[in-house]
């Protein structure tokens, strides 16, 4: 593994007090009405929406795996995605907005992001496919995945597209001068001949 980050929330905290704050109110409630069916209810919406999201949002983890990048929220691990090094074709620093929002989002023309707090990201492309992850460690994250990219093009003997381009454009510069040094001598045998003719 050669990279890790683990970018971390307020969400996390705030969540949190939240559920222990209707806690609190529908226990007050409880004491008021003496209703405990109502009131083992709403405390039980309340913890599970509260509590649940800032157990799943709580932090998102950039980690490196071998042949993949995984993404991952927590500290639950129940929304996480990894994208192969394989498919990746670039690597860029962006910005989300208010927009995105923040969690899994998916907009059209966009793309899908992964995003916990704050709007700095790095887009990764796939072909004509893009994900957007965000993190407080950008350059970090561009910098492990422009190495990691370029490990496995060289390790699996991928051509990248400037590289095909220089490679096409030197033939084209081979081919051009063997055209012309073959006019050369081609001009220079025909003059030996018209001089031999004259001699």
């Amino acid at each position: 593994m050669d990279y890790e980050h683990t970018q971390r929330s307020p969400w996390f905290w705030m969540l949190l007090a939240l559920g222990a704050l209707s806690l609190v109110i529908t226990w007050s409630a409880w004491s008021v009405s003496h209703q405990t069916a109502p009131v083992l209810i709403s405390t039980g919406i309340a913890i599970t929406l509260f509590g649940g999201t800032g157990l799943c949002f709580g932090s998102l983890t950039v980690r490196d795996e071998g042949q993949w990048l995984a993404v991952r929220f927590g500290p639950l691990p129940v929304f996480r995605t990894r994208i192969a090094y394989s498919t990746i074709t670039g690597v860029e620093v962006a910005r989300s907005d208010i927009l995105d929002g923040w969690g899994i989002h998916w907009i059209p023309g966009r793309g899908l992001i992964y995003n916990l707090w704050g709007f700095d990201c790095v887009r990764i492309q796939m072909g004509k496919r893009s994900v957007r992850v965000g993190t407080d460690d950008v350059e970090g994250l561009v910098s492990f995945l422009r190495t990691k990219i370029h490990r496995v093009t060289k390790g699996s003997g991928r051509v990248s597209l400037h590289t095909a381009t220089q490679h096409m454009g030197l033939c084209h510069r081979h081919h051009n001068e063997s055209n012309l040094t073959e006019e050369l001598e081609s001009g220079e045998f025909l003059r030996y001949r018209i001089l031999g003719s004259i001699l």
